[in-house]
């Protein structure tokens, strides 16, 4: 079973704007997942389809196999969403506010206390316990909605941009308790415009742009397939010409540097010719990033 499948989402707005334009995935359970895109692409209008909080205008959305339009309390019940916006209890403290979210998931009264104190010490947030919400910095406030959305222990966990605006002690607490609730089996759904964090948590990778899906692959074969490695290597004795792995690799040589350009998954052809061609001084590989691609496809 996937944790989310979508058939052909589409959301077209009451002024005509088109959001969607027929969207299939399948997100696979227990993983990270990446859903990446530039402002304007789509990712939070698709976010409130899967959550239940944007109405679609066709398609099909499942959450664990159940249509979400058919059965929308159950398949909320199933997953936390943290969303862009900071939305606060203000006149209330931290353990009320969760007190409150914790009831309304129907976690029972005898558990709601342990429940809250592992929430709270996960995220660094005890000793805010008493504490009105309108009184938190905003980066407690986003611990404070990390936090909401996690208290019912959901089996899937959407995190839209979380750490948007936060100071990287904040961010790296995010990460490890990502990672943490990964561990335990939950599915998550991660948005943000930091592509190293994505490089970094997600397994797998779907950008989407003006409303379309443009590649949803496992984050290494995405690299493999859009990536470039460079190689740069210092050689003395070298007056051979180099074979062409693929006829859109690029070679340059300048003096005793030599500069290739090739596809990721190239290299061992091209460090294997110049290890044995001549008397190799030093030699430097640069691998693709998950930015790198993202800024390709995106403009391409």
């Amino acid at each position: 079973m996937f944790a989310v499948e979508l058939e052909k989402i589409t959301k077209v707005y009451e002024d005509g704007t088109q959001a969607l334009d027929a969207v299939s995935l399948q997100i696979p359970t227990g993983q990270i997942y990446g859903l990446l895109g530039p402002n304007g692409a789509g990712k939070s209008t698709l976010i409130g389809i899967i959550s239940g909080i944007v109405k679609k205008t066709s398609g099909v959305a499942r959450v664990f196999g159940a249509d979400n339009s058919l059965d929308p309390q159950k398949s909320k019940l199933r997953l936390g969403l943290v969303t862009q916006e900071i939305v606060s209890e203000p006149i209330f403290t931290v353990y009320e506010v969760l007190d409150f979210f914790s009831g309304m998931y129907g976690v029972p009264a005898n558990k709601r206390k342990k429940k809250i104190d592992e929430v709270l010490e996960a995220l660094h947030l005890s000793g805010k316990r008493d504490t009105k919400a309108r009184f938190l910095s905003g980066g407690m406030k986003r611990r404070l909605m990390v936090a909401k959305a996690l208290i019912h222990e959901p089996e899937l966990v959407i995190l839209d941009e979380p750490t948007a605006g936060v100071d990287v002690e904040l961010r790296q607490t995010i990460w490890q308790y990502v990672k943490d609730l990964n561990k335990k089996g939950v599915s998550i759904i991660f948005t943000t415009h930091y592509l190293e964090e994505a490089e970094r948590l997600c397994e797998r990778i779907a950008i989407i742009n003006k409303g379309k899906l443009i590649v949803e692959e496992p984050q290494e074969k995405l690299k493999a397939m859009f990536g470039e490695t460079t190689i740069t290597a210092k050689v003395e004795n070298y007056d051979r010409e180099i074979p062409l792995k693929e006829k859109e690799d690029i070679i340059k040589k300048e003096q005793n540097t030599i500069k290739i350009t090739t596809k990721s998954g190239n290299e061992s052809y091209y460090l294997q010719l110049l290890a044995t061609r001549g008397v190799l001084k030093e030699i430097n590989v640069g691998h693709p990033s998950l930015e790198d691609i993202f800024v390709k496809l995106v403009k391409s």
